[in-house]
Formats: structure tokens, C-alpha cells, sequence
């Protein structure tokens, strides 16, 4: 899915801080590296302050002090699994710090803070609801890779993907429905989403390096490896640095990832 949408704008901050000196260790955890986790007083709870949502830069989840990608333990893909996404944050947060942990730490505070305040901002709704949607669609791509399952993630998804079609232009609906198409598909839902992205018009969208790259996701779901390879270069034309990056980072293109064209296309 991509979703490299999530790179550019996440409704949430950074839960917490990398300084660059000991990010640059090889060993250590994200939450041993932030001076709130330096703190001698003992913490009875994982307790978190809700954050006003911010929408980050790209360069904030490709920090050159850490890895892009490092595994992250099945304990953490469990908690997500039984939608224990609390339990979820807390463990990810004594994972070792990469772009990859940052970016699910980041889609479970989205999701978590919105179970508990419900918040929407007036401006830029839409936008938020896609992007929540996008927080669920990593997640369940996660547990994918992991051969985990928990349906609820692939149902929030899709719920706020058509939430946030409401008053968009064209190419933003378009987009919507790609994010649909392609989660669609990677749920097994290969003739259904067959049906919802014939009806697109793609010509809406052919200038954009994040939508194509969510149409390869779609092409690698049903199976269509050469067109998934084709459109995600031309993604990578148009943004070099952002897609490569998010190929290491996502799961979305996990039924090609072992070709031998997508593993160069990561290299560049």
C-alpha cells in the first residue's frame, strides 16, 4: 500500500527523540535512547500525554543515524494481533532504533490516540481519515509479513480510507480508491479489487510517484509482477529518494520482494 503517503504526512509527532550520538550506536533500544527513558524514577504504567497532530517532514523518518530497516520482534506483531496496540507501543519502543520501527510506532500512536479522543481537525479532515487509514493498512501488512492475522485491521482500514473520500478533487479520490483497490487485493480479495480499480481513471494520477507506487502495490497483490515492476519505475523516476526509501521501510510489495528487478530497484 504504500504507503509512502505516511512519510509526508502522518497526523501525529514523534513519540520520541533520537539524539545522534547514541543513535548512531549499533545496540540500545528507542526507549533507552530519549532522556524521558534515562529517568531513575520507576514507572508503574506506559502512560502517554496526547499530542496535537503534526504533520511531519519525509526526512523525519529517514534518519541517516539509524537503519532504514531492522526486524522487529514477533512480541510486538502479537500485541497488534490481539488489538493490544498499547501493550504494542510500549514494546516497540524497546525495539533498536530504524526508519522501519519508527514508522509502526508512529501508525499505532495515530490509531491509539484517536481510539481515545476521538479528535478530528476541522482542517484537513479528509486527509486525516486517509492517513488513519493508512496507519491501519500498515499495520495489517505487518502482521502479513509475520503470518499473523487480526481482521479488525483490514475492516479500519477500508473504513477510513471511504471516510476520507468525501469532497475530494478527482485525483485525490482516485487515490482513495487505489489505497482500496490494493488492500482489497491483499486480503484475497483479488476479483473485487479487480472491479473497484477498473472504474479508476489513472490518467488522474500519472504524475504522482505516491499514487503509482500504490497502483505496483495493487499490480504485486493480484499477481501482475511485470506491470508491478514497470509503474513502480516510473514512481521512482519521479521521486528517486522517497520510494527507494520506502522499500525498505513497508511491507506493501512482500509477494515480489524477491525478484531479482525489485531488489535492484531497491538498491537505487
Amino acid at each position: 500500500m504504500f504507503i509512502s503517503l505516511i512519510i509526508t504526512a502522518l497526523f501525529v509527532s514523534f513519540a520520541w527523540e533520537i539524539p545522534a550520538a547514541s543513535a548512531a550506536k549499533s545496540t540500545g533500544s528507542i526507549t533507552t535512547q530519549t532522556k524521558a527513558a534515562t529517568s531513575t524514577k520507576p514507572r508503574k504504567k506506559h502512560k502517554r500525554k496526547f499530542k496535537k497532530y503534526v504533520a511531519p517532514s519525509q526526512d523525519d523518518l529517514h534518519i541517516e543515524s539509524i537503519p532504514l530497516s531492522l526486524r522487529i520482534s514477533d512480541e510486538v506483531a502479537a500485541a497488534v494481533a490481539k488489538n493490544d496496540i498499547d501493550d504494542a507501543i510500549r514494546l516497540i519502543r524497546t525495539e533498536p532504533p530504524s526508519s522501519r520501527a519508527l514508522t509502526f510506532l508512529k501508525s499505532m500512536e495515530s490509531i491509539e490516540d484517536f481510539k481515545k479522543d476521538k479528535k478530528v481537525p476541522k482542517v484537513e479532515r479528509n486527509l486525516f481519515y486517509r492517513n488513519l487509514g493508512i496507519s491501519y493498512h500498515n499495520l495489517f501488512l505487518f502482521l502479513k509479513r509475520k503470518g499473523m492475522e487480526n481482521p479488525d485491521l483490514y475492516k479500519n482500514a477500508i473504513k477510513y480510507y471511504k471516510k476520507s473520500l468525501k469532497t475530494l478533487s478527482p485525483s485525490e479520490k482516485t487515490d482513495g480508491w487505489i489505497l482500496i483497490a490494493e488492500i482489497t487485493a491483499q486480503n484475497g480479495g483479488t476479483g473485487e479489487a479487480k472491479k473497484i480499480f477498473e472504474k479508476l481513471d489513472l490518467e488522474t494520477v500519472n504524475d504522482s510517484p505516491h499514487s503509482l507506487e500504490n497502483i505496483a502495490a495493487y499490480y504485486a497483490a493480484i499477481g501482475e509482477k511485470k506491470m508491478a515492476i514497470e509503474t513502480l519505475k516510473r514512481a521512482i523516476v519521479l521521486d528517486p529518494e522517497g520510494i527507494t526509501i520506502w522499500l525498505s521501510i513497508g511491507d506493501d510489495f512482500l509477494p515480489i520482494e524477491n525478484e531479482p528487478e525489485f531488489k535492484e530497484l531497491k538498491k537505487k
